[in-house]
């Protein structure tokens, strides 16, 4: 996807969302304090963003929020409590500051996490005993390639079977046959492997007994060092080894006991691991897990393939080149662009909903809250005027990125190439990103 279309999808969410106060969840409150954390690279991360900052649990929940995310990223969020026998909470909220979407508290090893995917903020609500120190952790995956989550409806075919895809017809069932072939391979490895493990854990109970046994299945623990401050401060240091290197000093001063330190260390390495993880790409889509469904990226069901003519002409497929880059930027950015907008939506209509359940309880009077209601409600009109001019300049573009494609048909391939074949998919993905509301 191009750097303007995305740009241009950006741009949506904050004209959708003018009428609201801020990018972080909804509250009636207006006293109610919160604090802004800002994603930064990590140094030699290769795309990894991360931020952090460290507490003292007063009587009231720390609210923290994060914007500018990306649902082509995967975030994970850590919390760690600093005290060595009282536990700290954390809760996700992203609509509207009562809810908790995701959840986690630190147990023995002093250390907590969620992770998920989504679109523009979140909120952390970090809550625990008066005057535990804590600190949280934000980091995010490099923003992984479109093409992961929408596959190429195009496919290389030859012109005598032309016949039997038109009308999108489906791919020949050898072809299916092949990718069932792979997958049955997988699932007999899966399960060859998990018979190994059984079989070793069969052995370690007999031989050593359950404790070595749930060693082995036992996940690591992460901690997260910093130095905690009263009220809430944003961490400035540039790597989590930097951060290492202030908990020493905090260490010292607080007078912690031998045990926190060496369990802090070892919680610090395995969290550098996690940053590893998180430049792995291909891990980060086997274990995307959206924060909300808006927040989904695929493509749209039962999406008709289109066949392509080309019979391995080299001259063909320089030909083909531009117009199928303009064509998987357009598909890229309809996702994109249908993200923003049943996210912010969604939003939308639960700070409604939220707003005018809680009014009365919020002391907020029923004129007030109609002033704001009526703010949340107009911007709803500068969204759907916003998704609407967005559909009809990509629907355009589709369709000229769909005519390039059959001009080199034309040369190289099927001569009615979009009559045939490339309208389906059009008139498809035409309705499928039309606004149904």
């Amino acid at each position: 996807m191009s750097k303007n279309s995305m740009l241009a999808a950006t741009a949506l969410l904050l004209l959708g969302l003018s009428g609201l106060a801020s990018a972080q969840p909804y509250t009636l409150d207006e006293e109610l304090e919160t604090f802004e954390l800002t994603l930064r690279d990590y140094p030699g991360g290769n795309g990894v963003l991360w931020t952090s900052a460290s507490g003292v649990a007063g009587a009231e929940i720390d609210r923290l929020y994060v914007g500018g995310l990306s649902s082509l990223r995967a975030v994970e969020v850590y919390v760690i409590s600093l005290s060595e026998t009282e536990p700290v909470a954390l809760s996700l909220a992203q609509s509207y500051w009562n809810e908790d979407l995701k959840t986690c508290k630190t147990d023995s090893s002093g250390m907590c996490g969620v992770d998920f995917s989504t679109y523009g903020s979140v909120g952390f609500k970090v809550s625990a005993a008066e005057g535990t120190p804590w600190q949280l952790v934000v980091m995010t995956s490099p923003e992984l390639p479109m093409e992961s989550f929408l596959p190429t409806p195009l496919f290389e075919a030859k012109r005598a079977d032309a016949a039997r895809y038109e009308n999108g017809a489906s791919t020949p069932a050898a072809a299916d046959n092949s990718t069932g072939g792979e997958l049955n391979w997988l699932l007999i490895a899966v399960v060859a492997l998990l018979a190994v493990i059984a079989l070793l854990l069969v052995l370690m109970l007999r031989k050593r007994g359950a404790a070595a046994a749930l060693a082995v299945m036992g996940l690591l623990v992460l901690a997260v060092p910093g130095e905690p401050a009263f009220g809430i401060s944003e961490s400035t240091s540039g790597t989590l080894d930097a951060l290492s290197g202030e908990l020493d000093r905090t260490q010292r001063r607080n007078e912690q006991q031998d045990g926190m330190r060496s369990r802090l260390e070892n919680n610090t390495n395995t969290l550098l691991g996690r940053l590893k993880i998180l430049m792995d790409l291909k891990k980060m889509i086997d274990e995307w897990n959206p924060l909300k469904a808006c927040s989904h990226i695929a493509a749209p069901a039962s999406t008709p393939r289109v066949p392509m003519f080309c019979e391995d002409d080299a001259s063909c497929a320089s030909c083909y080149s531009d117009a199928r880059s303009e064509f998987n930027a357009v598909r890229g950015t309809f996702e994109q662009l249908r993200v923003i907008y049943q996210c912010s939506m969604d939003d939308i209509n639960s700070a409604i909903a939220f707003g005018d359940s809680a009014s009365g309880v919020h002391g907020v009077s029923g004129l007030a809250w109609q002033a704001q209601r009526a703010r949340i409600t107009n911007s709803v009109d500068g969204l759907k005027n916003a998704y609407d001019n967005k559909y009809d300049e990509l629907r355009g573009r589709l369709h000229g990125s769909m005519v390039e494609i059959a001009s080199c048909e034309a040369r190289y391939g099927e001569p009615d190439w979009y009559d045939r074949f490339g309208y389906v998919y059009f008139e498809f993905l035409a309705d499928k990103y039309k606004r149904s509301d």
